[in-house]
């Protein structure tokens, strides 16, 4: 991909994901918001192996436009999240929990991408980056199907 048309992969990226909060936001008011963000987790699962394929074959510049366009469904259930937690906590708490979650995810925005910088300069490449991605997410899915297990909330149907 020629550098010059990294900011409009970039910017179709975070429209995409703009697109799929709002999207997710109306499933998790008329669904099952445990089960959204479950979902979400695979999809971010399979973002991440989707981004590992394109740094490691080469691939058509419409391809990694369509791969930018549809990134965003990791982030799904994102508003999930916080529908979730206003649903499980008191209204006196709600709004505080909902604040420490907020904090955590803008943090995260900050984390993560040093954490992948970390890697890209220590491994030397991409790859690495984009497999710690996919083991990062996937250990995250098995911490919440172990606190659904815990909270015996039903994980049979996903």
């Amino acid at each position: 991909m020629p550098e010059a048309s990294a900011a409009l992969i970039g910017t179709l990226m975070g429209l995409s994901q703009v697109v799929f909060l709002v999207i997710g936001g109306l499933m998790a008011d008329k669904g099952d918001k445990l089960k959204l963000i479950r979902v979400s987790v695979i999809m971010a699962i399979l973002t991440g192996l989707m981004f590992l394929a394109a740094t490691l074959w080469a691939l058509p510049f419409a391809v990694l436009v369509l791969m930018a366009a549809i990134s965003g469904i990791a982030v799904i259930g994102g508003g999930a999240i916080f529908a979730l937690i206003s649903d499980t906590y008191a209204p006196a708490l709600a709004s505080a929990a909902i604040g420490y979650a907020e904090v955590f995810g803008i943090l995260s925005s900050f984390v993560a991408p040093t954490i992948m910088g970390v890697i890209i300069r220590g491994s030397g490449g991409f790859p690495m980056a984009f497999t710690a991605f996919v083991i990062a997410e996937a250990l995250f899915f098995i911490v919440l199907m172990t606190l659904c297990a815990k909270r015996r909330l039903p994980v049979a149907s996903l």
